[in-house]
């Protein structure tokens, strides 16, 4: 669905903006694996958000 933005370098300098402090608008999706904040059917926007600091995810190594 929506890639895991968990590497800046794979983006774009328009979609990098997130990692200025840029406002991020965030739209959730039924498909969200076990989350509590997915909507119960579709999609939902949720709101936007400025982005205070961010780290890069670690993979997962339990799947």
């Amino acid at each position: 669905m929506f890639p895991e933005l968990t590497d800046p370098s794979k983006l774009d300098k328009a979609g990098a903006d997130w990692t200025k402090s840029k406002p991020v608008r965030v739209i959730r999706s039924d498909k969200m694996c076990h989350s509590k904040y997915a909507p119960t059917e579709g999609f939902r926007y949720d709101d936007i958000y400025k982005l205070v600091r961010y780290w890069p995810a670690r993979a997962r190594t339990d799947l």
